[in-house]
């Protein structure tokens, strides 16, 4: 189907993430440089202020951006394992029909088979009631031939 397969004129969605994703974490480094950079300035100048912790550190970025690509790797897998499922769904269900169609067909020649047993059992049986009403009528036929001298 076509609602799963990427499209030639679309920017894949999973590497479009991982670039944003890349660039808030050189931001978030270049913005650290920056602010390591006026802290050594004012030290330089003898100026010690309260030590401020920076807004995050490198490791904490590289811990998230693991984290997120972690996690962009595992819906990408689910995103492919749906789309093969739902890919193979064309190829698996014509044979399947198919198959079901073959088995109906099957169970109408049988039904037609019985039909035709039964037809021929009802008329065996006429045939055998009068042969039997014949040979009855046979036999008082004799019967009465006997009784005359």
């Amino acid at each position: 189907m076509a609602l799963f397969r990427k499209r030639s004129g679309e920017p894949d969605e999973v590497a479009r993430l991982r670039a944003e994703v890349s660039e808030f974490a050189e931001r978030l480094a270049a913005a650290d440089a920056r602010r390591a950079a006026d802290d050594e300035r004012r030290q330089q100048t003898w100026v010690s202020p309260a030590e401020p912790s920076p807004i995050a550190q490198v490791a904490d970025v590289d811990t998230l951006r693991a984290d997120v690509f972690a996690r962009l790797d595992a819906l990408d897998a689910r995103l492919e394992a749906v789309d093969g499922r739902i890919t193979s769904i064309p190829t698996e269900l014509p044979p399947q029909l198919d198959e079901l169609g073959a088995e109906q067909a099957g169970a109408a020649d049988h039904h037609d088979t019985i039909t035709a047993l039964q037809t021929a059992q009802t008329r065996l049986a006429n045939e055998q009631a009068r042969y039997q009403i014949a040979f009855r009528d046979d036999l008082a036929a004799l019967a009465e031939r006997l009784r005359r001298p």
